[in-house]
């Protein structure tokens, strides 16, 4: 978690509900096939499709994403069709692994100019804009681009762990 790109209000106001907060990530997580890189919710696994809509769902609940990553998800058909693996570990899905993918560079969120709003959704809607725009309109241009990638969330959240 950077600790140094989002105001300390940001935080504080996430600790104060934490409960409802970890609830609604676990929800989401069940809801959608998403994949944890650890055991917190620091950073989740989703698939290209699915990113726009977790991504605004979580700033729905005033939770912000700082970062990009990205995953190689190695099955049978991708490694067939792109050569997959393109990255070196990670957890096993339901139909192969995931291979994340250090030697491809994050897309970061930029701070706004004028400074970071008080309330945490605003700061979490100002994030989910460049991300989803990015997403868009960018990854599919980017050189390292493959349909094998899934994208990793950094979640700007506390040392949160997860219930499994």
């Amino acid at each position: 978690m950077n600790l140094k790109l989002f105001p300390k209000h940001y935080y504080a106001a996430l600790e104060a509900v934490a409960e409802t907060h970890q609830a609604a990530l676990q929800k989401l997580m069940t809801e959608f096939e998403i994949y944890a890189a650890n055991s917190g919710f620091s950073e989740l696994i989703v698939t290209y499709n699915q990113a726009p809509t977790i991504i605004q769902r979580c700033a729905e609940q005033g939770i912000a994403i700082s970062a990009l990553s990205w995953w190689c998800h190695v099955t049978p058909a991708n490694q067939t069709a792109f050569g997959c693996p393109h990255g070196f570990g990670g957890p096993v899905t339901r139909i192969g692994r995931l291979s994340e993918c250090n030697q491809y560079p994050e897309f970061e969120i930029v701070p706004p100019t004028n400074g970071w709003p008080s309330q945490t959704q605003a700061i979490a809607l100002h994030c989910a804009q460049q991300l989803t725009s990015f997403i868009a309109q960018q990854l599919p241009l980017e050189p390292f681009y493959r349909p094998c990638l899934q994208i990793g969330l950094a979640l700007a959240v506390p040392d949160w762990q997860r219930n499994e």
